[in-house]
């Protein structure tokens, strides 16, 4: 299964470090609501260990919540604390050309490895 990187990647105020840029988290949220959970779409960024896996979940779904596209009592599994170096982490891992990225297996690889 393919998964539509585009509609997260590109937002340059975010990599910037504007967390206000209601775009891309609805972009975001538009992943969860058809099917692509966070934890769906972070497992296909190879090149992350697990801790970083789980440290980009968390940075995602506390944005999520701050911004009140999610709740705090709903299933979100937020995992472990979010700290500069995790933030820093997710948004390297975002940072790909945004024009039909799609990622599946090996093109995940050659797209992701740095």
């Amino acid at each position: 299964m393919k998964v539509e990187l585009k509609m997260i990647i590109g937002i340059q105020s975010y990599r910037n470090g504007s967390y206000n840029n209601r775009t891309f988290l609805q972009r975001i949220y538009k992943l969860k609501e058809d099917g692509f959970a966070t934890q769906e779409l972070v497992s296909r960024l190879p090149h992350l260990t697990e801790i970083e896996k789980r440290d980009c979940i968390t940075v995602m779904q506390r944005i999520l919540i701050y911004k009140g596209f999610l709740s705090k009592n709903s299933d979100t599994r937020v995992i472990g604390p979010a700290n500069k170096n995790a933030i820093n982490k997710f948004k390297k891992a975002l940072d790909i050309e945004e024009n039909n990225v799609l990622i599946d297996g090996d093109t995940s690889r050659k797209l992701l490895e740095y």
